[in-house]
C-alpha cells in the first residue's frame, strides 16, 4: 500500500469489491494503510452488517470489534440483485468508513487484544470466564475482575472499551485510564422570546465556555439569583456569574 499510495498523503478508497475478498482487503487497508482515511465500499450484505456491528446484535463479532479500533463504519444503503447482470443470489450493502485519527481507545499491544476477541468470539455462546480461560490463564479471576467485566458475560456483549480494559489489565496488572472527550461549550438555559411572522420562535440562550484552564463549574440551583461558581483546582471560588432567572432552564 505505502508504494502504491505515496503520491499522496490521504486518500478515499471506493471500491465494489470481490465478495470472497471483500473483508481481508478491507481489513489489511485498515491495518497497514493509514494514508486511506475514508472508504466506500459495496460488500455482501452479510459481510456490510458485521463490518458496522454494534454489541449485542446477532452479526457483531470479532471483525466488528477490529473495524471499530480503527474506524467509524455504518451501512449506508443496500442493493438488490436486480441491479446486477447477471443476478447474484444476495443482496449487497454499501459501506462508509471513516478512519479514527487515533484509535479510541489505548492498549500496549493491540495484536494481543485482537487474540483475546479472537478467542471470546471463537465459541461465543460460552460464557468469557470459559471463552478465555486458556488465554487468560490461572489470573483470569483477578483479571476480569481488575477489568471491571463480569466473567458470566458472553462476547457479543463487550464494548471494544470493555475488551480493550481486559486486554490492558491482563498486560498491565491494573485498568486503563478512561478518556472522555468534552465538548467546548456548555449551554445552561434556553427560552423562548418571541414569536416571529413567518411562525419561527425567537430563542434565547446563556452559553457557557469551558476552558481546561479552569477548574471546575458550579452551579448553585439552591439559591437566587441562581449562579454558576468556578473554582480552581484546589477548590477556592476564583469567579461567580448569576444566572438570568426565568424561563425554561
Amino acid at each position: 500500500w505505502a508504494a502504491r499510495l505515496a503520491d499522496h498523503d490521504r486518500w478515499i478508497m471506493v471500491s465494489n469489491l470481490p465478495y470472497n475478498v471483500a473483508t481481508p482487503v478491507v481489513v489489511r487497508a485498515l491495518e497497514t494503510a493509514p494514508m486511506i482515511d475514508r472508504f466506500l465500499v459495496m460488500v455482501q450484505r452479510e459481510v456490510g452488517e458485521r463490518l458496522a456491528a454494534v454489541p449485542g446484535t446477532k452479526a457483531y463479532g470479532a471483525l466488528s470489534v477490529k473495524v471499530a479500533y480503527y474506524a467509524q463504519a455504518d451501512v449506508v444503503g443496500t442493493v438488490p440483485p436486480a441491479v446486477f447482470v447477471p443476478k447474484p443470489k444476495v443482496d449487497s450493502a454499501l459501506v462508509r468508513l471513516r478512519r479514527h485519527e487515533v484509535p479510541p481507545v489505548s492498549v500496549t499491544d493491540p495484536d494481543r487484544l485482537f487474540a483475546l476477541v479472537r478467542a471470546g468470539f471463537a465459541t461465543r455462546r460460552k460464557m468469557l470466564r470459559r471463552a478465555l480461560g486458556p488465554e487468560l490463564g490461572e489470573g483470569a479471576d483477578a483479571i476480569f475482575r481488575g477489568a471491571g467485566i463480569d466473567p458470566s458475560a458472553r462476547a457479543e456483549t463487550l464494548t471494544l472499551a470493555q475488551w480493550a480494559a481486559l486486554a490492558h489489565t491482563e498486560s498491565t496488572g491494573s485498568a486503563p485510564a478512561i478518556r472522555i472527550d468534552a465538548f467546548a461549550k456548555l449551554t445552561l438555559s434556553l427560552h423562548v422570546t418571541g414569536r416571529r411572522a413567518d411562525g419561527y420562535h425567537d430563542l434565547d440562550m446563556l452559553v457557557v465556555p469551558v476552558s481546561a484552564s479552569v477548574g471546575l463549574w458550579v452551579i448553585e440551583l439552591n439559591c437566587l439569583p441562581r449562579r454558576v461558581v468556578t473554582t480552581n483546582s484546589s477548590g477556592a471560588r476564583v469567579a461567580e456569574r448569576d444566572l438570568l432567572d426565568g424561563g425554561a432552564e
